[in-house]
């Protein structure tokens, strides 16, 4: 099994029962202030506060999609047109989410669970690689998919 982001410097021991054992750094598996965007199962994209920062904050956004690197684009969007989607926020702000069913379906991007990816805005677009590992979006322990 592979672990991931929440662990640091391994125990070094003669005992094999110590040696390996491995220091945990965190509380959970996000970073406070690090852009992630979760793929839920039902088709809905979750972003954190700090993606939504990154982007501007926007009300609407353009879904793009790269099929030979598998990667999602969000990007700011005028509301006028017809292929943007509205970002939809409760009313605390602690959510904020993008209905994408449709998208994530024409481009069969797998739902079989809900998982959390790391985002980075590069030239206005904020990316998601889905090449890269996955959180599973349900587990506290930061498990990692592979």
């Amino acid at each position: 099994m592979t672990y991931g982001i929440c662990y640091g410097a391994v125990v070094a021991s003669n005992d094999s029962r110590v040696r390996g054992l491995q220091v945990f750094e965190g509380k959970g598996s996000v970073k406070l202030g690090a852009a992630y965007v979760t793929i839920q199962k039902k088709g809905v994209l979750g972003l954190n506060a700090a993606s939504h920062e990154l982007l501007g904050k926007p009300e609407t956004v353009e879904l793009l999609f790269n099929p030979e690197e598998q990667v999602i684009g969000i990007r700011q969007a005028d509301g006028q047109a017809p292929h943007t989607y509205r970002i939809l926020a409760k009313s605390d702000g602690s959510a904020l989410t993008i209905s994408a069913r449709a998208f994530l379906k024409f481009y069969d991007v797998a739902l079989e669970r809900s998982v959390r990816y790391p985002a980075e805005l590069v030239e206005g677009i904020l990316i998601i690689d889905l090449r890269q590992e996955g959180v599973d979006a349900h587990r506290r322990s930061g498990e990692v998919l592979t």
